[in-house]
């Protein structure tokens, strides 16, 4: 019963993260685009 319940929270937990991991990853690139653009000009 733990075992799987462990599981299934593992796997909602990671799919969290993942989502977390992929907004981070956009907000830095948004970041280092305005900052090449502010270079640029």
């Amino acid at each position: 019963m733990l075992k799987a319940f462990d599981k299934k929270n593992c796997h909602s937990y990671n799919k969290i993260i993942k989502k977390k991991k992929i907004k981070f990853v956009l907000l830095v690139e948004l970041k280092i685009n305005k900052l090449k653009n502010l270079i640029a000009d």
